[in-house]
């Protein structure tokens, strides 16, 4: 139903619009004051995300008759309230049902229900734990397959599920319970129960046409009819939204899975549907290089943002704007227009400014600022990650000294061995940031395959020296400071590797120490999830094996996304162990390298201070040059990413330096 759109010969299909949009709709300007549309405060959103709401109150009030419109977008980094953001407009959008006079001075008397879907389990049951907020278990949902367990479902959303008495099998409530909830929430896969039970907007404006199909003729007959409001009313349809979060993580044919239960080409008014989530990280898991090659490792949210489309305003322009040839374009763009199909986030309400500075200039076009710390607790997110304690800045700062006392600092002379002079950029002599709660350790180790060590077959590595260095630094953040006695619980504690060989190394060694509660896992487990303190593993020391981690889409080098999952993990404190000779011949790590060397922030194994200055010298222009000439070769290492230089970057030899930094940096204590 929903694939046969793209046929020239034949009339435009009603989803044409929706899966391949051309234009942003033209709705009535948002009235300021109108009540319907006023933040009371208790949202607390910024100025982006209340455009999001109010645009998707604004469809929500003004249906579209004709032809789905086009999805609206919320995207942005991680941090920046998405999840939050749509689950206001949840709320919102819900509240016009008790509207009464509203919707009879606008002729609207339609009742809203939202299917909300998510590419996972665990997002799945965030949301549903904070729609319970303020909905009771008689208008919320939560749909499962019969096939899950229910020992791995949290006991404290049990009520909201339907479950069998004798076997305790989740199963679809009555329809009773089904017409009356509000919000049903379920993953993209689960929602096939949905169209297997008939329980779409198409059966069942079927269903309601038969109905009164064979009941008219017989009022006829007597002398009656049915009421016009009665008659419209079968056609309108049952779910009014679809919402699917963490979108970006889910391939296309997932996300139709939750569209055939709400599309209805047929019915009165046409479905709105948003997408939320962030391009920019995680795609979906595709395992069959043929389907990767064939796109299905793309996002339709993905997609729909490189799109090319002839929007308002005349002119060869795309979705977001003026004909882009980069993503980052396309989310400037986005920044500026008002009539757009998409929202892009940039206040960040998550850990330290410091741990922005770097993926905002790498990813996304230097344009992500630090909210105020005020505002941090406000726009926290509930359900994520771990558990959290709370700590001064500066008992961090003192945490992460006491890490630091384990190495020493790569300073480099102003002259080499052999005594000739080096010369170095200024802005890669180091200039300690006290305040910068990051900390990179050198590490030169040996990888070794899992399949040698357990001759297990398997395409898994680990490194004993790393792990062992992750170890020795859990274990002084944990044990308490001279001064103050603070510690750090393990709970708090989350450790990140880019193979599962090194995890359950890491893993075997904590609990030898007896430190079980640190978490650990790989970079994927991650997503969508921040912790307190966060170390990262890097695991490969052998340049000669990176290459087959890139045709195999594994660890972190050549592997832009997962390195942005990677860098934008951490709350409070962010601690890289690493090769620094392997990650200078990467981009995205020699970024990350050049920035912890020129603020201070590189302990324990350095490059040769004559390699080091070559490096930054040549390596880092070649990239420049690679990228302003948008080079196959970076566009192949980089994903299809088509990374740009930000525009509002400072850009001295290839060396990266954000305005977030460059601020940072001029307001920090030496």
């Amino acid at each position: 139903m929903a694939l046969d759109v793209g046929n020239p010969q034949q009339e435009p299909h009603p989803l044409q619009e929706l899966l391949f949009p051309t234009r942003a709709p033209l709705l009535p300007p948002i009235p300021d004051h109108d009540m319907f549309f006023h933040d009371d405060g208790k949202d607390q959103l910024n100025a982006q995300q209340e455009l999001f709401v109010r645009s998707a109150m604004q469809r929500a009030i003004h249906p579209t008759r004709d032809n789905t419109r086009g999805p609206l977008i919320l995207t942005g980094p991680a941090g920046t309230g998405k999840t939050r953001t749509m689950l206001a407009a949840i709320q919102r959008v819900l509240a016009l049902n008790s509207t009464t006079q509203h919707n009879n001075n606008n002729g609207d008397r339609n009742h809203r229900r939202i299917l909300v879907c998510t590419p996972s389990h665990t997002a799945a049951n965030v949301i549903t734990r904070r729609l319970a907020s303020f909905l009771g278990a008689d208008k919320l949902f939560r749909l499962l397959d019969a096939s899950r367990p229910n020992s791995t479902y949290p006991l404290a959303l049990l009520p909201f599920c339907c479950q069998d008495e004798k076997t305790g099998q989740f199963m679809l409530p009555p329809l009773e319970r089904l017409f009356q909830c509000d919000v049903i929430v379920s993953t993209c896969s689960d929602a096939h129960l949905l169209y297997r039970a008939g329980f779409t907007n198409q059966q069942l404006r079927i269903h309601r046409q038969n109905v009164l199909t064979g009941i008219q003729p017989q009022l006829q007959s007597c002398g009656m009819s049915l009421g016009s409001d009665l008659i419209q009313s079968a056609a309108t349809p049952h779910f009014s939204h679809l919402f699917i979060d963490e979108a970006a993580q889910a391939t296309e044919a997932e996300t139709l899975v939750p569209l055939s239960v709400v599309a209805d080409p047929l019915g009165d008014k046409k479905v709105e549907v948003a997408l939320v989530g962030d391009p920019r990280q995680l795609s979906p898991q595709v395992f069959c290089s043929k389907a990767s090659k064939a796109g299905l490792g793309q996002s339709w949210i993905e997609r729909l943002l490189r799109q090319s489309a002839d929007c308002t305003g005349g002119g060869s322009q795309t979705l977001l704007g003026p004909n882009p040839n980069t993503m980052e374009e396309l989310l400037k763009f986005s920044l500026q227009s008002t009539n757009s199909l998409s929202v892009f986030l940039t206040a960040n309400y998550r850990g330290h400014p410091s741990f922005l500075a770097l993926p905002s200039a790498l990813f996304y076009s230097d344009m992500l600022q630090s909210a105020p710390p005020s505002l941090h607790k406000a726009q926290a997110s509930k359900g994520k990650g771990s558990l959290k304690i709370h700590l001064e800045p500066q008992e961090w700062v003192e945490k992460l000294r006491m890490v630091e006392s384990l190495s020493i600092p790569v300073i480099p002379s102003k002259k080499d061995e052999g005594g000739d002079d080096v010369v170095l950029e200024e802005l890669l002599v180091p200039r300690k940031q006290y305040g910068f709660p990051i900390h990179f350790r050198g590490v030169v180790g040996n990888d070794v395959s899992v399949t040698v060590s357990s001759s297990f077959a398997g395409d898994s590595w680990m490194n004993k020296e790393e792990a062992e260095t992750v170890v020795e630094i859990i274990k002084c953040l944990i044990s308490k400071s001279q001064q103050d006695g603070v510690a750090i619980p393990p709970q708090s504690i989350g450790v990140m590797a880019p193979f599962r060989g090194q995890v359950d190394l890491i893993r075997k060694l904590l609990r030898q120490e007896r430190l079980g509660g640190v978490d650990v896992g790989t970079i994927e487990d991650y997503q969508a999830v921040e912790w307190d303190v966060i170390v990262l593993s890097l695991t490969r020391s052998l340049s000669s094996l990176v290459q087959h981690d890139i045709s195999r889409r594994l660890g972190v080098f050549g592997q832009p996304k997962r390195s942005n999952v990677a860098l934008t993990r951490a709350e409070n404190m962010f601690i890289v162990v690493g090769n620094p000779n392997i990650m200078m011949e990467h981009f995205v790590w020699r970024q990350f390298l050049l920035f912890c060397h020129r603020n201070g922030l590189w302990y324990g194994a350095k490059n040769d201070i004559r390699e080091f200055s070559n490096a930054v010298v040549t390596s880092n222009l070649q990239d420049l040059a690679n990228v302003n000439r948008r080079e196959p070769s970076l566009e192949k290492q980089f994903n299809k990413m088509a990374l740009s230089v930000p525009p509002t970057a400072t850009h001295q030899h290839g060396v990266i330096v954000s305005t977030l930094e460059r601020s940072l940096r001029s307001s920090s204590i030496v």
